[in-house]
């Protein structure tokens, strides 16, 4: 699996050309993954692979030009809510192509501790993360997507885990918040 720091390594600079290149590799990676006994190529994604550029998200070309049977996606659905991507329209369009997804809420805030990336829908919006159902993002729009949620695996998690003065328990605080607040979530009008 691969994540925003590691795709650093792979393109200098965020262009389309770069995310060419970098779905050819994920190709070469993903079949070499299935080849021995994997189930392929897993990406992770941040805000910034969202960067527009020619009128459309970069990450885009990742799944046109990623091959289905050796590159997935375990999307981050809360980082595609920060670029100012509609998690729903992602979900309904490519959910094959997401067997894992995360989870999490966030709160725009003018004085918030973290900025949206550059070239995204919202570069330079403020936003700090928030508990599962206590943000901005409509969680129940959002799954409504899903043909069958039991086809997938989702983790669920308040971020912030590497920023110790935000979240001083790190990691296991992070995953404690984020499934104290499952329960809270409405999936259908009027139960819980």
């Amino acid at each position: 699996m691969v994540g925003t720091g590691s795709t650093i390594g792979i393109v200098n600079e965020f262009t389309e050309d770069s995310f060419r290149a970098m779905a050819d590799l994920f190709n070469e990676w993903g079949e070499d993954a299935v080849r021995n006994g994997f189930d392929g190529f897993f990406f992770h994604n941040h805000d910034r692979e969202f960067a527009i550029v020619n009128g459309r998200p970069l990450f885009d070309i990742l799944l046109e030009e990623t091959d289905p049977r050796y590159v997935k996606f375990e999307v981050d659905l809360g980082w595609v809510s920060v670029a100012g991507e509609d998690p729903y329209e992602y979900l309904r369009r490519h959910q094959s192509r997401f067997p894992m997804f995360h989870i999490k809420d966030i709160r725009w805030d003018p004085n918030g501790p973290r900025v949206a990336a550059a070239g995204t829908a919202n570069a330079g919006r403020r936003f700090g993360f928030a508990d599962l159902g206590k943000g901005d993002v409509d969680w129940v729009r959002t799954l409504s997507a899903l043909k069958d949620l039991r086809a997938h695996r989702y983790f669920i998690e308040h971020d912030d885990a590497g920023n110790l003065s935000l979240n001083p328990a790190g990691a296991p605080n992070t995953v404690w918040r984020g499934a104290k607040h499952l329960s809270q979530l409405t999936t259908r009008p009027g139960r819980r």
